[in-house]
């Protein structure tokens, strides 16, 4: 009779370490769902936005008629930009972003003119951040905020240098907390 407790006793932990394991293997499992969907997401995303360029989406179209970076462009460093985003909300009052970007500007005489040019960098630094500060969390989030943040700091730059294109802006650091 002893025995008999002692082994239904130990059956019992048997059978809750199984539920735990189990749910433990769905939780990965489950992970490992939602990982591939995603992924499946912004894959189908991505080609839909090459057909999108085909069939003559405005938008595309001004992507598609974007100069060509040339051979006489050069890169064009900024220090990192650490920002609070603006707050929409209470959810998103402490939200901060770091960003490291480079410019590559043509023709390259000019592009080390600005990278010589202590004045010209610190109003560019100034815009960038002009622009960076006055962003919510929302506006940021997925490949078309980034994009559109790409453009915004490609169209306020290249209005800045009169003799000088800003051909492309490229992020080299990407951080939203």
């Amino acid at each position: 009779m002893a025995e008999e407790k002692e082994t239904s006793g130990s059956d019992q932990p048997n059978e809750e370490k199984e539920p735990k394991k189990k749910g433990k293997m769905l939780f990965i499992v489950l992970g490992a769902v939602i990982l591939a969907a995603a992924g499946a997401g912004g894959g189908f995303f991505l080609s839909r936005d090459d057909g999108a360029a085909a069939e003559g989406d405005g938008v595309a179209n001004e992507a598609a008629a974007a100069p060509k970076p040339d051979e006489s462009a050069a890169l064009v460093a900024l220090d990192t930009f650490l920002v609070n985003l603006n707050s929409s909300n209470n959810e998103d009052a402490d939200r901060y972003m770091k960003l490291t970007l480079r410019l590559t500007i043509s023709p390259e005489a000019q592009a080390e003119k600005i990278s010589d040019d202590e004045i010209a960098r610190a109003r560019l630094r100034d815009r960038i951040l002009t622009i960076l500060s006055a962003k919510t969390f929302q506006d940021l989030s997925g490949p078309l905020g980034k994009e559109s943040l790409r453009r915004e700091i490609q169209f306020q730059a290249d209005n800045m240098f009169e003799a000088a294109q800003v051909q492309d802006v490229l992020f080299s650091e990407f951080v939203v907390q």
